[in-house]
This record gives C-alpha cells, structure tokens and sequence, in this order.
C-alpha cells in the first residue's frame, strides 16, 4: 500500500518541482520494505515537512493574487 501511494504522489509531486522531493520519495518508494523503521519515519516526517510547506506556499499565493 505504501509503494502505491506513493507511485500515485510522485508524478504530481515532480511536476510542481517541490525542492529536494523526489529522492525521498524514490527511496521510500524503493526502499521501504528493507529500511529500519526509525530511518522510514525520519523519512517520511521530512516528506510531510516538504509536503506542509510547499501547501503554505500555495495558500500564501492564492491569498496574495485573489
């Protein structure tokens, strides 16, 4: 489910170009199942971190221009 979800994300997230996203997400995708749980939430944390700002970044503009 994991590698779906993120197969799913990857496309849209390289097509907004969100700084330093898709080495996360290829290693999550890839890696997932083999790495040790405390390195796969690390990950994922700074994924959401990423993900939190970029929606901050649109909010910001979207208030700004309408």
């Amino acid at each position: 489910m994991v590698r779906q979800i993120i197969h799913k994300m990857s496309p849209q997230l390289q097509f907004f170009g969100i700084p330093d996203i898709i080495q996360p997400i290829r290693r999550l995708e890839h890696e997932y199942a083999t790495m040790p749980i405390e390195d796969l939430n690390e990950l994922a944390e700074n994924v959401l971190i990423k993900l939190h700002l970029a929606v901050k970044d649109v909010h910001s503009i979207l208030t700004e221009n309408f």
